[in-house]
C-alpha cells in the first residue's frame, strides 16, 4: 500500500520519506521470513560445511547495527578457540538472525552474545535488556503463527526451534532475565 501511495499522488517530502521507509522495512521483513522458510525447506538438502558460529554472529550483528538509527549496540563474547560446527551455513545464519532481530525488536539498547563449547557442539546465548516475556505468552512462543508484533508472521521462533531440534539435535529456549530482558539459549550439535 505504501508503494502504491508513493507512485500515485501528490505527497509532501516528509510523507514521501515516511512511506519509503515503510516500504523498505516491509521488504526487509518479507526477506527475513523468506530466508527462514528457505532454511526450513532445505532440511536434508543443504550443503554441510564447517561453520564458525562467532563469525556468523559478527556478520549478523554488523548487518543489524547498520540497519537503522535505533540499532542496538551488540557485544560478542566468544573464545577464539571455539570448534566449528558441521552445519548448513544458511540455516545457522537464519537461526542467529531470528534471535538477534527479536532481541533488537525488544527495544533493548544493548544485546550481548555469548558463545561457548558444550558436550558435542556449541551454545549461543542472546541476551537483551528489553521488555522481557509476559508469563502468559511463554507457552505460546514456539507456536506457528503466534506473534506479538504488528507486522510479524509468527514463524521465526517456531522455525528456529524446528531447525535446532530436527537438524542439529539441539534446542532453543527463551527465559526472562533477572533485572529485566530476555535470554535466548540456542544449542547446536555437530
Amino acid at each position: 500500500l505504501s508503494a502504491q501511495r508513493l507512485i500515485g499522488g501528490e505527497l509532501t517530502e516528509s510523507r514521501r520519506d515516511e512511506l519509503a521507509q515503510t516500504v523498505h522495512a516491509q521488504v526487509k521483513r518479507v526477506d527475513r521470513a523468506m530466508r527462514n522458510f528457505l532454511a526450513l525447506s532445505s532440511a536434508g538438502s543443504g550443503n554441510f560445511e564447517l561453520v564458525a558460529l562467532a563469525d556468523v554472529c559478527r556478520d549478523v550483528a554488523l548487518e543489524l547495527m547498520q540497519s537503522g538509527d535505533r540499532a542496538p549496540e551488540i557485544k560478542i563474547d566468544a573464545d577464539a578457540n571455539l570448534p566449528k560446527l558441521f552445519a548448513v551455513s544458511a540455516e545457522v545464519r537464519a537461526l542467529v538472525h531470528v534471535l538477534m532481530v527479536n532481541a533488537a525488536e525488544a527495544d533493548s539498547s544493548e544485546i550481548e552474545i555469548r558463545i561457548c563449547a558444550q558436550d558435542q557442539g556449541l551454545q549461543l546465548e542472546v541476551l537483551d535488556r528489553g521488555m522481557g516475556l509476559a508469563d502468559d505468552l511463554q507457552d505460546k512462543l514456539f507456536t506457528p503463527h503466534f506473534t506479538t508484533k504488528e507486522h510479524g508472521a509468527g514463524l521465526g521462533l517456531y522455525l528456529a526451534r524446528r531447525i535446532a531440534v530436527n537438524r542439529y539435535r539441539g534446542g532453543l529456549e527463551l527465559d526472562n532475565r533477572a533485572g529485566g530482558g530476555c535470554k535466548a539459549t540456542l544449542c547446536l550439535n555437530s
